[in-house]
């Protein structure tokens, strides 16, 4: 019987084909935007899961901050810590401390700057990377080992790089100065780990270069991660933590205690307020989903649309099949049939689109998913969600056809309520909300993106680029700074120790005149020389700039702050007053105009600038208009002359601006492209709606045409109660997109207004595409001879 039902599916899917068309493709967009976002989410939320105790290992965070000012959570956690945590707190297990770090390597004539981590030796304790070669108890014990990568094996020893004694106990250079020895490879790092290493170096090797960095309380430079005992409460532990800190630290402590974040949500829930998670990528994780739920259910209203839209038409056939012995169910299960069917198709349709897209998918997104196609965890879901779709599309049209009476059929008289008309009209309304809500609020994303790229940050980003060999190589950055000086294509230079649009530098530690206990702030560091201010265009607005050749020894400090800065040491004249931090005591000799120097999505911290040219080893470089190029090439041939060995990186200041905005900019595009499949699936819905509304007033329109009625009269007949539809889902729609879009522009602290231009604006497009789909078939049936459809009357 089942064999039956699909041959008469298959039989009327064929004698329809229009309407099937229409189906399958709206039902194949949906299933591929699904499809897509459903394997990016399964890849965001994969994140750190792969470790045996992910769900007990967290990074220890500082809640940091004044009282009564806004709590910021630092990543970092001194050293001396993990010593104390490991003796203190018997709910902790193990304790990891890595510093991230790149170095140059070379090997072979052959250098390059490689991203790893100085490493306590339990870091394969705690962390389940495998170790191809070498042994996990010792491969960190030696402070002049290191282990290197799949991936830098190949590089540096070649594709044989596995023969014996190719690699381990080889030698590699670190800063062309020291040698390490290879003591293990390690397989490359899987792309949904928060640890992205290429080399690890044992944290010995570190403090053996900088022995004073070893037992520094108020350095909070080091990434610590613990691993809980399986009863452990980390709330309750993280108060023990910090209790123990206070009791025991000799450079501070964070005043409003340790925060223990979990390893399997540090990729999604990066953001904190107030001391407390507030979110991150997971907002994107929501939005997409959401977004992807969206598109498949403007699918499915498709389906249920043309399925009772068609439902007259069948009506006969109901009737015939009732009168033969038919009853209501077996009705339900041929249509059901139907439906489940067409979305089979729909779904291998899909599979082939995605198969041919999911390149350019990966690149908009950034990772490299693939369709695990012979894959029982993504086949049996993927084909699941199919027929659990297929089975939602066609409840209602089946249970509307098989309760159709059969005297009432077979007599051409239908209830135009059974028929769905009501119904149907609420799903064409339901399908413009959910494509007017994707396309106006990828409007206000791109708008608000466009606000970030423009606004004036208070320095001017354009036009500079930003170079450093390298800060262990800063003391040769004078010789790179002075022969640019003499380049035509320079405007202006400046060195600083760090990028300005991106402070990673803050401290905790300054006091200034009229300090009061409890008073203390966290301020972001800028080292600067005395040509920052008029290279970056920074308005000066109290005091003096930096002057070269200023004192720079530990008690005549000079320090220039901004606005900020002034508010939170609550100064109104801050100029000639005290401040002194990390040792070095000083005087304030200007003030600045806010400039912001982190992403829109923070407010201004307060920020100290300091005058120590010789603590500096980046290069800020304004090229004159048109002569970026040539400056380039005079910089890389400068590079080559004094760090031959050293490679040649640079990056220009803007496109480090655009980068704080990555997941933006994602966003941005991903709702372009929901808003345009959207808008595409719901044109084919109407495109159907209007082909089946010309074909049963064909004899109407024959008529009115007859009694005089222009192709005019006859286009606004019928597109006049569609236009309502539409104009009743923009009304309907505008309240709810903007509270979404206040919520996620509400995360910016410099955002845009909602304007009534961006709702007319897409109001107008929608209207627009829609009366040209409708007109299509409108026109058609408008033009037709009215003695071709009277011809039988």
């Amino acid at each position: 019987m089942l064999l039956n039902y699909f041959k008469l599916a298959l039989r009327n899917i064929w004698n329809h084909k229009g309407s099937t068309v229409l189906n399958i493709s709206g039902m194949a967009l949906g299933f591929v935007i699904s499809l897509f976002i459903v394997l990016w989410v399964q890849d965001e939320t994969s994140y750190d899961t792969f470790h045996q105790d992910s769900d007990r290992i967290y990074q220890i965070m500082s809640n940091m901050g004044s009282s009564g000012a806004n709590i910021q959570t630092w990543q970092g956690s001194p050293e001396p810590w993990a010593a104390l945590f490991e003796s203190d707190i018997p709910e902790i297990e193990q304790v990891l401390v890595c510093n991230p770090w790149d170095l140059v390597l070379s090997k072979n004539k052959q250098t390059f700057k490689e991203r790893g981590s100085f490493v306590s030796p339990n870091f394969f304790d705690m962390l389940n990377f495998e170790l191809i070669d070498g042994q996990i108890a010792t491969a960190l014990e030696d402070p002049n080992s290191i282990i290197i990568s799949e991936e830098l094996a190949k590089k540096y020893f070649g594709v044989n790089w596995q023969a014996e004694g190719r690699t381990i106990g080889q030698t590699i250079k670190v800063n062309n100065k020291i040698e390490l020895k290879v003591s293990g490879i390690f397989a490359n790092m899987p792309e949904n780990s928060s640890f992205q290493y290429n080399y690890l170096v044992p944290m010995a090797f570190l403090f053996k270069q900088f022995p004073d960095w070893k037992d520094q309380w108020g350095n909070y430079t080091y990434r610590m991660y613990v691993r809980l005992s399986p009863a452990a409460d980390p709330i309750a532990t993280a108060d023990k933590m910090w209790k123990s800190v206070k009791e025991n630290s000799k450079g501070g402590s964070p005043e409003h205690g340790i925060l223990l974040h979990s390893l399997e949500d540090l990729h999604l829930y990066n953001n904190f307020e107030n001391g407390k998670v507030a979110g991150g990528r997971i907002d994107y994780v929501y939005l997409f989903f959401f977004a992807a739920l969206f598109v498949l259910l403007m699918a499915i209203i498709n389906y249920m649309n043309l399925s009772t839209a068609r439902s007259s038409l069948r009506a006969k056939e109901v009737g015939i099949r009732k009168t033969i012995g038919a009853n209501k169910w077996s009705l339900v299960k041929q249509f059901m049939c139907e439906s489940i069917l067409v979305a089979f198709l729909a779904g291998f349709l899909a599979l082939m689109i995605g198969q041919l897209f999911i390149g350019p998918f990966n690149l908009l997104v950034g990772k490299t998913i693939e369709i695990q196609f012979f894959s029982t965890a993504f086949i049996l879901p993927f084909f699941g969600l199919i027929l659990f779709i297929g089975i939602l599309s066609g409840i209602y049209p089946s249970l509307m056809l098989s309760s159709f009476r059969i005297i009432n059929v077979l007599k051409g008289r239908i209830n135009t309520r059974l028929s769905g008309t009501n119904f149907r009209k609420g799903l064409v309304v339901l399908q413009f909300v959910l494509s007017i809500m994707l396309i106006v609020s990828a409007f206000i994303v791109r708008e608000q993106i466009s606000y970030i790229k423009n606004k004036n940050l208070g320095l001017n980003k354009y036009n500079v680029i930003s170079y450093s060999p390298g800060w262990e190589y800063g003391e040769k950055l004078p010789l790179i700074k002075d022969g640019l000086m003499q380049s035509p294509q320079v405007e202006s230079i400046s060195a600083v120790n760090g990028n300005p649009l991106n402070i990673m530098a803050s401290t905790g530690d300054p006091i200034w005149e009229g300090f009061e206990e409890g008073q203390n702030a966290i301020f972001n560091i800028l080292t600067t020389d005395h040509q920052f201010l008029d290279n970056m265009e920074v308005s000066l607005i109290a005091g003096q700039p930096f002057v070269e050749g200023m004192p720079t020894d530990t008690v005549n400090f000079n320090y220039i702050i901004n606005e900020a800065a002034a508010k939170v040491m609550n100064l109104e004249d801050p100029v000639n007053k005290s401040l002194e931090f990390w040792g070095r005591k000083g005087k304030i000799i200007g003030v600045v105009k806010d400039f912001h120097f982190h992403s829109l999505h923070s407010p201004i911290d307060p920020l100290i600038l300091r005058y120590e040219p010789e603590e500096t080893y980046s290069l800020l470089v304004r090229a004159k208009a048109g002569s970026t190029e040539k400056l380039l090439a005079q910089l890389e041939k400068q590079h080559k002359t004094i760090f031959p060995d050293v490679p040649f990186e640079y990056e220009f200041l803007d496109t480090t601006y655009e980068k704080l905005y990555e997941n933006e900019q994602m966003t941005s595009r991903l709702s372009d492209i929901f808003a345009l499949i959207a808008l595409i699936i719901s044109c084919l819905g109407l495109l159907g709606l209007s082909a089946f509304t010309a074909e049963r007033r064909t004899k109407e329109i024959g008529i009115r045409k007859v009694l005089g009625a222009s192709i005019s009269n006859i286009l606004l007949m019928l597109n006049k109660e569609f236009g309502k539809l539409i104009f009743l889902a923009f009304l309907l729609s505008v309240p709810l997109v903007i509270y979404l879009m206040n919520s996620w522009l509400d995360k910016f602290n410099y955002r845009i207004t909602l304007s009534w231009k961006v709702f007319a604006f897409a109001g107008l497009l929608i209207f627009t595409i829609a009366v040209l789909t409708i007109s299509v078939q409108s026109i058609r049936a408008a033009t037709a001879d009215p003695v071709d459809s009277l011809r039988n009357e």
